[in-house]
């Protein structure tokens, strides 16, 4: 019925040019009246008589603004069926008005879905080591457990601070690049670790007492949302407002049934943190193995993705920003320097998706409402929310969609997984050495 040629501006952008014969316009706007005919009221006239030229003075630019969304609408549907391609994103319309006895001509630019020349995706083979627990990582979560249960305590008698103590600290004053800015006296707590993330201020702490002032060297990632503090050294001048000790609970039976009573002494909280060790590094490692597949996968493969795709992978971290930004109520920063550095991950993430997207067609690999609900129930044991509740909140904001193919790639990767030929290889302990 239409005419069409395809312009191949790239593997990802199309440019389709459609005529539909005057023929078939005039056959269409005669239809489009003959309907109307027949349910129109108008005064002085019995439905389905009025005469066509008052049909077109009353309802004629109607008629003809509803013709070319049809005509349009068809159009489009058809190409794509013809051409065989799949479209994403809006595409850009251009396309004029239609008149009777003119062939009506119509413009489409969109991007579409690569085709892409899949390599060998079974049978890929892998070395992976043993996710094992050592007795020392066992200690070490068991420790962190304890930690929790501490309590903060004021010094018996006042003494120096030391590594593992707790300060609360007032902050007076920062001084960047000669230019000083005052803190408004916000207080912080934090445990004194050279290690750790707060480090140079446990630096400057150590050996000293409460209320005695110090001042760290403050190191500002690149990324920082302030812009004026990003990449740049300050001087931080503060107050040791109050200096605590940790209380820890011994490490026995009772604390067990303190964690839970379901615990009836020390040994069974340990071999459940073991249970718990296990679980975690058999998901890093399961996690870890998926990307690898990708990575291996993608290594074979070039092709151009659509830039809609990536601009809405881009707003999606954006948005996140967004919301981190306001619930801390810092300054998200320069948008448009973190877009460009943020792009390479976000065309990485695409063709994932559509590497994905592509197996999973190819291998009848389908997520139906079952798949859905059950991964809402999931959702339901975290959240405490009704599975009815959580299917609103998807469907009213039109999240479903996006949530179908998160567990499209869920069961894709697991496919490939189970395709894989995995070997485990269990860690050698070094032999101790001798004199």
């Amino acid at each position: 019925m239409i005419r069409l040629n395809v312009e191949h501006i790239s593997p990802v952008k199309k440019r389709l040019n459609i005529v539909l014969p005057k023929e078939e316009v005039n056959r269409r706007i005669d239809e489009a009246y003959n309907r109307l005919k027949m349910k129109a009221k108008v005064p002085g006239f019995r439905p389905g008589k009025a005469p066509r030229p008052i049909l077109e003075r009353l309802y004629g630019q109607r008629i003809m603004e509803d013709l070319q969304r049809e005509i349009i609408n068809s159009s489009f549907e058809e190409a794509v069926k013809e051409t065989k391609l799949a479209p994403v994103g809006m595409p850009a319309i251009e396309g004029g008005q239609v008149i009777r006895d003119t062939d009506y001509e119509l413009v489409i630019e969109m991007e579409v879905r690569p085709r892409l020349e899949l390599p060998q995706y079974k049978g890929l083979e892998f070395t992976l080591k043993k996710a094992e627990v050592s007795e020392k990582e066992v200690d070490e979560r068991l420790e962190e457990i304890r930690r929790n249960y501490g309590r903060l305590e004021d010094l018996q008698e006042e003494r120096e601070i030391q590594e593992g103590d707790y300060v609360v600290i007032r902050l007076m004053e920062l001084e960047i690049e000669g230019k000083k800015r005052d803190q408004k006296g916000q207080t912080y707590t934090l445990v004194v670790s050279k290690e750790g993330p707060n480090g140079n201020i446990s630096q400057a702490v150590l050996g000293k007492k409460a209320h005695d002032q110090a001042t760290a060297l403050i190191n500002f990632p690149q990324d920082h949302p302030d812009k004026e503090l990003a990449g740049k050294d300050g001087l931080l001048r503060f107050e040791i407002v109050d200096h605590k000790v940790l209380i820890l609970p011994q490490l026995d039976d009772e604390f067990a049934k303190t964690v839970s009573n379901v615990f009836k002494g020390i040994q069974e909280l340990r071999d459940r943190v073991r249970q718990i060790l296990e679980e975690e590094k058999k998901a890093q490692q399961e996690a870890r193995l998926k990307q690898r597949i990708l990575d291996e996968l993608l290594g074979k493969m070039e092709f151009d993705v659509p830039q809609c795709l990536v601009d809405a992978e881009l707003n999606s971290y954006i948005e996140e920003r967004e919301q981190v930004a306001a619930m801390t109520g810092t300054s998200l920063g320069d948008i448009e320097t973190q877009v460009e550095a943020l792009r390479p991950l976000a065309v990485k993430k695409v063709k994932e998706m559509l590497l994905l997207a592509d197996i999973a067609e190819k291998e009848g690999i389908k997520v139906e409402k079952e798949d859905i609900l059950r991964y809402l129930e999931g959702m339901v044991r975290a959240s405490g929310r009704p599975l009815e509740v959580l299917w609103e909140y998807y469907e009213s904001r039109g999240l479903l969609e996006s949530l179908r193919f998160r567990i499209l790639r869920d069961k894709t990767l697991n496919y490939l997984v189970e395709n894989a030929k995995v070997t485990e290889e269990v860690a050698v302990e070094p032999a101790p050495v001798t004199t």
